[in-house]
């Protein structure tokens, strides 16, 4: 095996390297080739000092860009769901094993270039644009560089990129409609702690009624519990979009289960062959979210 091929291969337990000539680099080699016939058709000893210090910088650049990316370690921190028509983005950090300068790095796609100081930890944000709703599944990342004139592009297989979740679009469709089935839109009488009472007023859910202290100060009052705000609950309904087309539906729904998130409120979701109890907090923020990320499309 040569010795660029030794270079090369893959290494137990470590990424594959690869490395190509760039246009630049390509055009070069074909100007060196003519300058090299020439020199021969001619005898001309100035065109052969010339040939062979072009070839010289061709070398030099073809290991120092291998050298590039040599010791490069990252990974990934991790990814929070956006919404359609957001930038996913991925925490990247970059980490080299020994004291050398990287230069000119590009994390995949992006047009953004980065050089990393010696074994010094490099915290670096991937912004990926995303167009639809659902799931985005795991890919690969690639480190590259064209350093130092552009000549040759090694890659490496950096790390894995998690696959992420895209919520749907929120637009304002329609007005807010959260039914209400009785008291059995409220579920957090017998799991959440009690907070505290207050007076009873009209339309309170009578099941709340604290009696105890109605028989000791004659005062109806209502039982609170932890992180409720006193607003109303219920649910939100697919069938209460039916004038809209399938997408539209989606989006109307995204934005009521923000609308009522913000609010404070408890709320459920029917979806058809799907129902999510009526809950409050984030928890039930992202299982509404996700829910309508991963409705089928029209027609499925």
């Amino acid at each position: 095996m040569t010795l660029l091929g030794k270079r090369l291969r893959k290494q137990p337990g470590g990424p594959r390297r690869r490395i190509r000539p760039t246009a630049n680099g390509g055009l070069f080699l074909a100007c060196l080739l003519v300058i090299f016939l020439l020199a021969i058709n001619h005898s001309n000893n100035l065109l052969f000092t010339f040939c062979f210090l072009l070839g010289s910088l061709l070398i030099i650049s073809f290991w120092s860009n291998l050298r590039n990316l040599r010791g490069v370690s990252g990974q990934c921190a991790g990814v929070e769901p956006v919404h359609a028509g957001q930038s996913l983005r991925y925490g990247v950090v970059l980490q080299g094993r020994d004291t050398a300068k990287r230069h000119q790095l590009q994390l995949g796609d992006q047009p953004v270039l980065v050089s990393l100081q010696g074994d010094q930890h490099q915290r670096i944000e991937l912004s990926v644009g995303t167009e639809q709703r659902g799931d985005y599944p795991a890919s690969m990342l690639r480190l590259s560089s064209c350093w130092p004139l552009g000549l040759f592009q090694s890659s490496v297989v950096l790390c894995r990129l998690p696959d992420a979740l895209v919520y749907p679009r929120a637009e304002p469709l329609q007005e807010l409609q959260l039914r209400s089935e009785g008291e059995q839109a409220h579920r957090r009488d017998g799991t959440d702690s009690l907070s505290g009472l207050k007076e009873y007023q009209p339309g309170d859910n009578l099941r709340r009624v604290h009696w105890r202290a109605l028989a000791r100060n004659d005062q109806l009052q209502v039982k609170q519990f932890d992180g409720e705000e006193g607003l109303p609950s219920g649910w939100l309904h697919w069938e209460d979009t039916a004038r809209l087309g399938h997408e539209e539906r989606i989006r109307c729904l995204t934005h009521w289960v923000l609308d009522s998130f913000n609010r404070g409120m408890e709320f459920g979701l029917l979806l058809p062959g799907q129902r999510i109890e009526p809950a409050a907090g984030a928890p039930q923020l992202h299982r509404c979210l996700s829910a309508l990320a991963r409705m089928p499309e029209a027609g499925r």
